[in-house]
């Protein structure tokens, strides 16, 4: 039986960097499972796409939008999971020497104040990897965007 041989592991980082641009985080990191090179290679991608839904089963996605006042139970916890996610993520990229191309943030705000200081956080580490791109959004309950409104989240460009 012959040996398969895997070609686009094989490639230039700079290459194999290109083709994870056009995946989703979520396909990137189904791969990165499967591929010890591409695990590496993974740590050093500089376009960061943390969306909270990649975190959820479609039932559970759902009841982002439709059950903020229900039983939010398993939501939060799915909440703590992708918070530990980003945090470490960000961190282990800040440890390069590497900008950071892109920044984009997809997540439901449960508890403001529990949730405000790690996008503070999150904002100032892609502001010292100079980030080219950032994007934010936030899904809120009736009464979370007004509690948002308040918080002044502090970017620095030099």
């Amino acid at each position: 039986m012959d040996k398969i041989v895997d070609r686009i592991s094989g490639l230039p980082p700079f290459i194999i960097h290109q083709i994870m641009s056009y995946l989703s985080t979520k396909r990137v990191a189904q791969i990165s499972i499967l591929s010890k090179r591409w695990n590496q290679l993974w740590i050093s991608f500089s376009i960061f796409d943390f969306d909270q839904t990649y975190f959820l089963a479609q039932d559970e996605s759902d009841q982002i939008i439709s059950e903020f006042e229900g039983n939010r139970s398993t939501l939060c916890d799915r909440l703590k999971e992708f918070i530990e996610f980003v945090d470490a993520s960000l961190l282990q990229f800040c440890e390069l020497k590497f900008c950071m191309h892109k920044f984009t943030l997809v997540i439901s705000i449960l508890d403001v104040e529990e949730s405000a200081p790690y996008i503070e956080k999150w904002i100032g580490l892609a502001s010292e990897k100079e980030v080219k791109k950032i994007s934010l959004e936030f899904l809120t309950s009736g009464d979370a965007p007004s509690l948002l409104d308040s918080y002044y989240f502090k970017v620095n460009y030099l």
